[in-house]
C-alpha cells in the first residue's frame, strides 16, 4: 500500500461482484506515528540507542555524581528518556514518510 490509504472491498447485491472503495483517502499524521510507535522493531532500535547514548550522557554529565554517590535520579532517567523518545520519532517520522 503506497499511501496508508484504507480499502474496504465489499459486496455489490446486484451482479455479486467485488469492489474495492478508498474509505479515507488520507491518515493524518499523528495517526501514521501512533502506528509506528508501537513498532518491535522501531521500540528495539530506540532501546539500543537510548542505553548507549544515555549512558554516554550520564557519564559525562552526572560522573562525579556517581563516583561521590550523590545521584539525581530524575536526572538519570531523563538522561535515558531524551534519545529514547528523538529515536522513536525518528524511525516512526521515516517509515510514514516512506509508506
Amino acid at each position: 500500500m503506497s499511501r496508508l490509504s484504507l480499502f474496504v472491498v465489499r459486496k455489490i447485491k446486484n451482479n455479486l461482484s467485488l469492489k474495492a472503495v478508498e474509505v479515507e483517502k488520507g491518515v493524518r499524521m499523528s495517526e501514521k506515528l501512533s502506528y509506528y510507535f508501537t513498532q518491535p522493531s522501531v521500540v528495539k532500535r530506540a532501546a539500543v540507542v537510548a542505553i548507549i547514548v544515555g549512558t554516554i550522557l550520564n557519564l559525562i554529565n552526572q560522573g562525579d555524581n556517581f563516583i561521590a554517590q550523590t545521584v539525581t535520579w530524575w536526572k538519570v532517567i531523563l538522561t535515558y528518556m531524551v534519545p529514547y523518545c528523538v529515536s522513536t520519532y525518528s524511525s516512526a517520522a521515516e517509515r510514514s514518510r516512506k509508506a
